[in-house]
């Protein structure tokens, strides 16, 4: 069976606040590389997932 990728991406759009909501908001990760200095780039599938990240990180890419 092949996944549908415009049904997946839709998926994903309409989940990504609930998404947000249940995982985890440690993302030390983040914190790292940020302290140290450096850019930190999100990639993503889904446009609301990246407008989370965008309001949580204004200034990250």
């Amino acid at each position: 069976m092949n996944a549908d990728p415009k049904g997946t991406h839709a998926v994903y759009e309409r989940q990504a606040t609930e998404y947000d909501r249940r995982r985890s908001k440690a993302l030390f990760e983040a914190r790292w590389f940020m302290a140290e200095g450096f850019d930190v780039t999100g990639v993503d599938f889904s446009k609301a997932m990246l407008a989370i990240a965008r309001d949580r990180w204004p200034d990250g890419d």
